[in-house]
């Protein structure tokens, strides 16, 4: 989610290693799909549908989770929304990643009101998995959709607050730079 996309696929690595349970194989999946691996990420993918058919938390939050970011990667923004949008009942149930990823689909469709909105969802909640790191960035998203619908104020005070959240973080964190380079456009 930060960027060190080197980084999650080693640890997405060094997970399925050490451990064969499902949450363990759905965060590796995830962590490939995040950082674009999708070979890795669908062959995890269909080994837990093959496995946990009946499993509701993997069926309806991370598989379409999964589904959505490899859609992303693989530039279907449409078919990443569409997979998400039935889990909706869902959204507060695991650390508000289906309404991030669901946003960061609509970024990549180019539908930044939409994207405002899920990104908006989980600034509005700070106190429902107050630890998910998807609360902070949350407000680069919805940045960057405020600046895709050409709204410079509003997207100027969004990338405020994600600065302001992250000023005591790691200088050379990617996502940290990218927000640093786009908020320096909009001046």
């Amino acid at each position: 989610m930060a960027g060190r996309s080197n980084r999650a696929r080693e640890l997405g690595s060094v997970a399925i290693q050490t451990g064969s349970d499902w949450p363990t194989l759905a965060n590796a999946a995830l962590a490939f799909a995040s950082s674009g691996d999708i070979r890795q990420s669908r062959a995890l993918l269909d080994r837990l549908i093959k496995s946990y058919p009946k499993n509701t938390r993997f069926q309806q939050i991370y598989r379409p989770e999964i589904e959505a970011l490899e859609a992303v990667e693989r530039h279907d923004a449409s078919l990443a929304s569409a997979t998400l949008e039935g889990q909706r009942s869902y959204d507060f149930a695991e650390d508000f990643t289906l309404p991030y990823v669901r946003g960061l689909a609509q970024l990549a469709a180019g539908h930044g009101p939409q994207a405002a909105a899920e990104f908006q969802k989980i600034i509005d909640h700070p106190g429902v998995w107050p630890s998910s790191p998807v609360h902070s960035l949350a407000h680069l998203g919805l940045a960057r959709a405020y600046s895709l619908a050409g709204d410079k104020a509003k997207a100027r005070i969004a990338y405020q607050d994600f600065l302001a959240l992250w000023k005591d973080a790691d200088p050379d964190v990617p996502v940290l730079k990218q927000a640093k380079a786009e908020y320096a456009r909009l001046q």
